[in-house]
């Protein structure tokens, strides 16, 4: 019987139990710079993507503006072409 609890060599098990320390530690330190990567990457994009929202908000104002002003002209001449047809400066 003392031959059969003797099938695993000693030195062998103190490989594996290394050789698994050493996978686990890799994995979790693996694991880790993943995690740090990944939450520095949205750290740049969320201010990249502020930074561009603002842009797009200054863009959106700038353009309401505009769109105002290209409105006004529009019904300026509406109501400069509707005055003229009615006191006759227009010929039809």
């Amino acid at each position: 019987m003392s031959t059969a609890r003797k099938i695993i060599d000693p030195a062998l098990v103190k490989q594996a139990v290394t050789l698994t320390i050493l996978g686990a530690g890799t994995s979790f330190g693996l694991l880790f710079v993943l995690v740090a990567v990944i939450s520095s990457f949205r750290l740049r994009a969320g201010r990249l993507w502020k930074e561009r929202a603002l842009v797009i908000n200054r863009l959106d104002v700038e353009q309401d503006f505009y769109r105002d002003k290209a409105l006004a002209g529009a019904i300026a001449v509406i109501a400069l072409i509707g005055e003229s047809k009615r006191y006759g400066h227009l010929a039809d």
